[in-house]
């Protein structure tokens, strides 16, 4: 037997919508806190090259995520934003400030990376 949700009446307006159920929101929290089997990134350098967002973001098996983008480092290299990070204490600023500081050697260049990263979101 199918079920389903009964419907509103039609003054009714609700504050929250939730489209599907405990799996999707799960992935979600998973995906922007960095917990469970995947850890999720945004290439913000492809972002900044007008690709499409669905080729910029992609996941990693956890241990493999920590191999290959587990220092600020290794993400300013290729500019990655992890998406757990967005969440932490220093969010997305934060992430930003450590990698200008290893990306560039001058104001110059931190000027010209801080724009490229603001027109990229």
């Amino acid at each position: 037997m199918l079920w389903r949700a009964p419907q509103l009446a039609r003054d009714v307006h609700p504050a929250y919508l939730i489209l599907d159920g405990q799996q999707r929101l799960t992935s979600l929290y998973q995906a922007l806190y960095g917990v469970g089997d995947h850890r999720y990134y945004i290439n913000l350098e492809g972002l900044g090259h007008k690709k499409d967002l669905e080729d910029c973001v992609f996941y990693l098996r956890a241990d493999e995520g920590h191999n290959s983008f587990g220092t600020v480092e290794q993400q300013a290299a290729t500019l990655t934003f992890p998406l757990g990070q967005l969440f932490r204490e220093e969010g997305f600023s934060g992430w930003t400030t450590k990698v200008l500081q290893c990306r560039c050697k001058d104001v110059a260049q931190m000027i010209d990376l801080q724009t490229r990263l603001s027109a990229a979101l």
